[in-house]
């Protein structure tokens, strides 16, 4: 259950990693270059989309060092943006309704959004068969008659 717990750590960083690499890419972009060239002061990040921006904890200075460790295991960078924060908290949002509903359906058996499937007893088959089989012999004797 830890390691599973984990994997869902890590998971939720790199999705939120990912997010953050998009919109990297898009002001890498605008500003014609590489911004990670300009280091991690003014102008390596684009402040309208910025949530926070911390001169310190930069897994990309000096090795990294124990930022680079949660860099590489839960996506952190020192430099979030809404798209990112966004994410992160949406994916655990996401995590947290599907747990709900696989809770609910183990309890209950079905999804609450699912329709209850009818279910129809042997003699019922049987009645069905029976009727249509006296339909058939009440149609024979009319063509007949």
């Amino acid at each position: 259950m830890i390691s599973t717990c984990f994997l869902y750590l890590v998971a939720a960083g790199l999705f939120s990693r990912a997010v953050w690499f998009f919109e990297n890419n898009a002001w890498n972009h605008a500003i014609g270059g590489d911004a990670s060239e300009t280091g991690s002061g003014p102008g390596s990040y684009d402040i309208r989309q910025s949530v926070w921006h911390v001169n310190c904890c930069s897994p990309e200075l000096n090795g990294g060092g124990g930022w680079g460790i949660f860099n590489s295991l839960f996506g952190w960078t020192n430099s979030a943006t809404y798209g990112s924060v966004l994410s992160y908290n949406l994916y655990w949002i996401l995590v947290m309704v599907s747990f709900a509903l696989m809770r609910f359906q183990e309890k209950n058996g079905r999804l609450p959004f699912m329709k209850a499937k009818k279910q129809e007893s042997v003699d019922s088959g049987d009645e069905v068969r029976r009727e249509s089989v006296v339909e058939q012999a009440v149609l024979a004797t009319k063509v007949e008659g």
